[in-house]
Formats: structure tokens, C-alpha cells, sequence
């Protein structure tokens, strides 16, 4: 399991997650960017790499602002959506 809360830097080193050996990642996302390409890039990316979001609920302590929400997503074989591109190790 992967657990990560780095105020913002999730949105620059998700891709480094992607090639490790983990079956599970929990994140929290914290203000979006303003280039909708890196926001599509994080969501997509979890699924074009067997990923699939299992749990997602808003932080609601006081000291989060309203702007965190925690995502959970689990790694799954690549024959449960066989319809999704993902990537392969050569």
C-alpha cells in the first residue's frame, strides 16, 4: 500500500507511482492545476495502468480548507478490463 499526502506535489509525481510494485495507492488531491491535460494525465493514467478507484471521500477536518479529497485505487490483473490500453513492460 501506498500512501501519499504531499499538499499538491501529487499532481507532479503521480507517473513516478505507475512502475512500482504496488497493488494499492491512497491519495489526497489537493487544488486542481490549471492545465486540464495534467488533471486528465492523473485520473486516466490510473486506469491505462490497472489501476481502478475503489473509494473517494472529501476531507472534512477543519485545517483541509475544502479543497482535499482522498482517493483510493487497487491494481488489478490487465484481463479484468481487457478493453483499456495499458502499458507493458518489454
Amino acid at each position: 500500500i501506498f500512501k501519499i499526502d504531499c499538499e499538491y506535489c501529487e499532481w507532479y509525481s503521480f507517473r513516478d507511482w505507475y512502475d512500482v510494485d504496488i497493488r494499492q495507492v491512497m491519495v489526497e488531491t489537493h487544488s486542481l492545476p490549471n492545465r486540464t491535460e495534467l488533471i486528465l494525465d492523473f485520473f486516466y493514467g490510473f486506469q491505462q495502468h490497472n489501476f481502478y478507484l475503489f473509494h473517494k471521500e472529501p476531507n472534512i477536518h477543519p485545517n483541509a480548507k475544502g479543497d482535499g479529497i482522498e482517493w483510493a485505487y487497487i491494481r488489478l490483473h490487465p484481463d479484468f478490463h481487457p478493453n483499456v490500453t495499458t502499458k507493458t513492460k518489454a
